[in-house]
């Protein structure tokens, strides 16, 4: 392992959703400069890496968010060239980074990072990988979201991997998903399991999708960069590790986002309207922008009086929660529950689920292979 100085010093990010439909992408940005600014600190930086969830949505060229990202990721290549700092972007979860990580790709060429004037040690990261980092002497496991629908079959992938490259353990991974401790016990969603990726990462393991922030063992978890929603009014902001060779020297340091959005819930049971106001106004810490959320009973008079206090609080969004004794009715999810996803179909994936579907319908090899040979033409039509 080599590094600028006596440790490696690895910044993580993820889940940072730009694009995002309650904060406004610029907020996000301008947050992003301030963890990340070109300074003496981020001299010592060895390697940042963005663990999936950089977008939160397919953007457009002429949506409002885009030039303002594209500045951004320039400005990180620049960052990452003044300061010889490599960096790393893993594909999050389909349907929001959409493999718009590209525009990564697409920005590094066009400004000629890749030149050795202007060089940055960048690399977009798609697939299930295994990397050798010569600058770092470092072999980094990825892990994209949803690369299987079953995890256990992902880590038949890993195994191979690392058979393949001749290794029993890479020095660190960088994944997005779940791990089994992530989940409620009642909840059955296929997660990786800590005890396989532990045993054969050597330090430590990034991984992003749980918006909140946590350390089990060697694994962390970044959270959010920022507060997207209500039920995450915890602590924001990313991860810096520091790494020696012998372990006995690590630091891992969790940087607090201190301008992210604030999303608050005010209880509002017994209350009249005049009242919710100067409920509202006592919280005098909440910037321009805020989300608040009046909680209220179904049959209350604040329910009724929504309009007015939108009225008096213009520079708030306000919503409603509303509640009775038995159930919530009408609110927001304010945990992780079980939830069917969509998989979006592409000329890269098609295949192997037609593929999977024949074998779940029981059909033999052959009749599989004429199944996928009429797909092929289809295609190439």
């Amino acid at each position: 392992m080599r590094s600028k100085g006596k440790h490696l010093e690895i910044a993580c990010l993820s889940d940072i959703h730009l694009g995002h439909g309650l904060v406004p992408t610029s907020d996000i940005i301008n947050r992003l400069y301030k963890a990340l600014p070109s300074n003496a600190e981020s001299d010592k930086l060895d390697i940042i890496f963005l663990a999936g969830d950089v977008f939160d949505k397919l953007l457009f060229l002429p949506d409002a968010p885009v030039l303002d990202i594209q500045i951004w990721i320039a400005d990180l290549f620049e960052l990452c060239h003044r300061h010889n700092i490599a960096l790393r972007v893993l594909e999050g979860t389909p349907s929001h980074d959409r493999g718009q990580g590209k525009q990564f790709e697409m920005i590094y060429l066009t400004v000629g990072y890749d030149r050795d004037d202007k060089f940055v040690d960048f690399k977009y990261v798609p697939t299930l990988s295994i990397e050798y980092i010569e600058l770092l002497d470092i072999n980094v496991l990825y892990v994209p979201d949803e690369w299987d629908h079953d995890p256990d079959i992902t880590w038949e992938s890993v195994k191979n991997l690392l058979k393949d490259q001749g290794l029993e353990q890479v020095d660190f991974a960088v994944m997005h998903g779940n791990f089994e401790y992530h989940l409620p016990d009642h909840l059955k969603i296929p997660c990786h399991q800590s005890e396989r990726y532990l045993e054969v990462v050597k330090h430590y393991i990034f991984i992003g999708h749980f918006h909140t922030h946590s350390v089990y063992d060697r694994i962390i978890t970044q959270g959010s960069f920022d507060r997207l929603g209500h039920g995450e009014e915890e602590p924001k902001g990313h991860v810096r590790v520091r790494v020696s060779e012998d372990g006995n020297h690590d630091r891992v340091e969790f940087r607090i986002n201190h301008d992210a959005t604030m999303f608050v819930t005010i209880d509002t049971t017994g209350m009249d309207a005049a009242a919710v106001i100067n409920k509202i106004k006592a919280q005098d810490n909440l910037p321009k922008g805020s989300h608040v959320r009046i909680q209220c009973t179904n049959d209350g008079d604040v329910k009724n009086a929504i309009s007015t206090l939108r009225e008096h609080f213009p520079h708030y969004t306000i919503k409603l929660k509303v509640v009775s004794e038995e159930k919530v009715v009408n609110s927001d999810v304010t945990g992780l529950t079980a939830k069917y996803e969509a998989v979006e179909i592409s000329s890269s994936n098609v295949t192997k689920l037609l593929e999977e579907k024949c074998i779940t319908m029981g059909l033999d090899t052959n009749r599989i292979e004429q199944v996928k040979a009429l797909l092929d033409r289809v295609q190439a039509q």
